[in-house]
């Protein structure tokens, strides 16, 4: 789908001091949780969530794998 690549690329552009492990972690449950065939995460969605994560994992520097900090953000 297209919003994946979106997604990716918003990530790889906003996460630039992540290592590509945890990068590749927060994309992937990310797809997990908002995986749906009728719908999509409009980029409003995606850039809000990608926010999100940025100040909790500034916040939390590194205490917290990249999975449970986009699950907390998601579950905000």
């Amino acid at each position: 789908s297209a919003w994946i690549n979106y997604f990716k690329k918003c990530v790889n552009k906003s996460f630039t001091g992540w290592p590509e492990d945890q990068k590749f972690e927060f994309i992937e449950s990310y797809i997990q949780c908002m995986s749906k065939l009728d719908i999509s995460p409009s980029p409003r969605q995606i850039h809000t969530h990608i926010n999100r994560a940025g100040v909790i994992g500034l916040h939390w520097n590194g205490s917290f794998s990249a999975e449970s900090i986009c699950i907390y953000s998601l579950s905000r």
